[in-house]
């Protein structure tokens, strides 16, 4: 984004969030939404039957075709003939790839310094599809969930977040010189678990009072109807 006025960064940004905003009013006119949002349905099931034909799942068939499905809308279809557990995870995520491809068009038109017309309108509007069509479905998460590769993943990253965090405080520790003369944060954090500690018993006894307060009223006030 070097190189340009934030007045334009920002004018582009608006044009992104209203095109956004017209895909969700559209939603309830069908014809009018599966035309403003077809590159992006188009660019969604590319990428499915692309990375399909990569993986070995065998893609069988491919529709943009929009239906009405009860109580929502199916835009396009792409039917695999090998969904395994290897690939059945990228190739139901496969569509995430497509906001990359929305930030390299988007950071490439604030690069041009394109004015205000209907050549930016149409860029941004394809930004805003291939962001719009970059999100996975019900049924790409159902298929991504049922491949034990999405959870290898997701454990992994959670290893390696953990492991960068433990040894995060290890790589700015002072130096031993240094150690003796820093304030040690155990004894705060004591008395913060004490004073904490002390807060939550005065909770429950006020708590206990009350509802013992409470009882003893609904016990006279029913004494008091039985007698009426």
């Amino acid at each position: 984004m070097t190189g340009m006025m934030p007045a334009t960064s920002w004018l582009c940004l608006g044009l992104l969030a209203a095109i956004l905003w017209l895909f969700q009013k559209a939603k309830r006119l069908f014809w009018a939404f599966s035309l403003l949002v077809w590159p992006g349905t188009f660019c969604h099931e590319l990428s499915h039957d692309l990375t399909g034909l990569i993986l070995n799942g065998r893609p069988v068939a491919f529709s943009v075709y929009p239906r009405r499905e009860e109580n929502r809308i199916r835009l396009g279809a792409v039917m695999m003939a090998n969904l395994r557990w290897y690939n059945a995870f990228f190739i139901g995520m496969a569509p995430l790839a497509l906001l990359l491809g929305a930030w390299l068009l988007f950071h490439w038109i604030l690069g041009q310094g394109f004015p205000l017309g209907l050549t930016l309108v149409l860029l941004i509007f394809l930004v805003a599809n291939l962001a719009y069509g970059s999100i996975p479905s019900g049924q790409d998460c159902r298929i991504a969930a049922g491949s034990p590769v999405g959870w290898g993943l997701l454990a992994l990253g959670l290893m390696v977040g953990w492991s960068h965090v433990r040894a995060e405080p290890r790589t700015r520790r002072p130096s031993r010189t240094s150690v003796a003369s820093l304030p040690s944060p155990r004894p705060q954090l004591r008395q913060g678990w004490a004073e904490a500690e002390r807060l939550l018993a005065r909770g429950r006894r006020r708590t206990k009072a009350l509802l013992e307060r409470l009882e003893t009223r609904w016990t006279q006030r029913r004494r008091e109807a039985i007698h009426d």
